[in-house]
């Protein structure tokens, strides 16, 4: 219970009673209980993460254990759980990463972001909607993620079987950083348009991408040479790089191990 205290004082000296009301308005919803409010079902999801609470049944008891929570029966959580819309909550996470990420945004010049995705599933009758296969519903998340801070920067929903790649638009954007992808978010106009921005970006290449190799020398004055330079123009039978794009091999002095960096 300790735990639980201290997450919902960190969490009202983080955001305030304002900025809750602004997101609220922002997603357009009306917060008519005087009782139970959006900030008190917030700190009823914090409690019953952190304790593991079963369900809204249980819950209904182990509420009037704690102080901080307003006690109601099941069926009034259950309601005003599915009443208040997941953007809310999905603005407040951004609003809360962004408060967190103040103080390391304030010491980079050039942050790191990974960018992936996890797919999470469930039995189809609960959610028919976002149909996956055989008997399975999914969602997925897409999120970017600050390898400096080791903090989520942004996250993105979608159904499981939509593509990364149409996702990756409203995650590689905006952010003076290094993207760093897998080959699911690989898009060679996507590639062209960050090269346009002036953005860094490490990402993994297709299978079928077609590479014409230029070998250069090998620049001694550094801890790594090159061994071979490579500078490719990515095919996929129906689109070109507009310019062409540099990708290297490594290799370390004394060693005869080296790795590739598409």
């Amino acid at each position: 219970m300790k735990q639980v205290n201290t997450l919902f004082r960190s969490l009202q000296s983080f955001i305030c009673r304002k900025e809750i009301s602004e997101i609220l308005e922002m997603v357009d919803y009306r917060n008519p209980a005087r009782k139970f409010t959006v900030q008190e079902l917030l700190k009823y999801w914090i409690a019953s993460s952190i304790e593991k609470w079963s369900g809204f049944r249980d819950s209904e008891d182990k509420m009037k254990s704690h102080t901080d929570l307003v006690a109601v029966d099941y069926s009034t959580l259950s309601k005003k759980a599915s009443e208040v819309p997941y953007s809310f909550f999905k603005e407040l996470f951004h609003l809360f990463l962004g408060k967190c990420n103040r103080s390391t945004l304030r010491k980079l010049d050039l942050p790191i972001l990974a960018t992936d995705s996890t797919t999470m599933t469930v039995g189809v009758g609960r959610l028919p909607w976002a149909y996956y296969r055989d008997e399975k519903a999914g969602v997925k998340l897409h999120v970017s993620f600050d390898v400096t801070s080791l903090l989520p920067k942004q996250v993105e929903e979608s159904v499981a079987l939509q593509h990364d790649s149409e996702v990756a638009s409203q995650l590689l954007t905006g952010s003076t950083a290094i993207f760093i992808c897998d080959r699911g978010y690989s898009k060679y106009e996507r590639m062209d348009s960050l090269q346009e921005e002036n953005h860094f970006f490490v990402i993994r290449l297709k299978k079928n991408t077609v590479i014409s190799r230029n070998t250069i020398p090998s620049f001694y004055r550094f801890p790594f040479k090159y061994r071979r330079r490579c500078n490719g123009l990515c095919r996929n039978g129906f689109c070109e790089d507009e310019e062409p794009l540099s990708n290297c091999e490594f290799c370390r002095f004394r060693r005869e191990h080296h790795s590739r960096s598409y």
